[in-house]
């Protein structure tokens, strides 16, 4: 069964609570998933995928462009 993690960065909670909703989602359709903040992430190896969120207010939020910089160029 694939594995997958839902991380995001947030300033008010909203994102939080979007990454949540799709979390519960994806289990509701049997997917075995993690919702994490991306200051908690650490390592990737034990998923499937990864869905990354962040507040796009203007532009992406810094530490969600960081995370994704950093997974990238691994």
């Amino acid at each position: 069964m694939n594995k997958i993690l839902v991380t995001f960065a947030t300033e008010s909670g909203s994102t939080r609570e979007v990454a949540e909703e799709i979390g519960k989602t994806l289990r509701h359709n049997g997917t075995l998933v993690e919702v994490h903040p991306i200051r908690e992430t650490r390592n990737l190896s034990a998923y499937d995928a990864v869905v990354v969120g962040g507040p796009m207010i203007m532009g992406w939020h810094r530490e969600a462009l960081q995370f994704i910089q950093a997974i990238s160029a691994s």
